[in-house]
């Protein structure tokens, strides 16, 4: 994909916005996670990483994020 991905940090409780931008700028597509994720690596369309329970419990998760065209 090639394009910038921007963290916007927690704008809403327990959650951190993605934003993805085109080549101009422009909002091409956004997603949500939660604020236990903790982001590991973006390839192509999708946000790897783990996310941590209450207990401390660890799990990998993969996001994957619709672009528009």
């Amino acid at each position: 994909m090639g394009r910038p991905w921007f963290n916007l940090g927690e704008l809403e409780d327990d959650v951190n916005t993605w934003i993805i931008l085109d080549d101009e700028g422009l909002l091409v597509a956004s997603v949500t996670l939660p604020s236990t994720f903790n982001v590991q690596q973006i390839h192509g369309q999708n946000i790897y990483g783990i996310n941590q329970n209450d207990i401390g419990q660890q799990t990998i998760m993969v996001y994957s994020v619709s672009v528009l065209d």
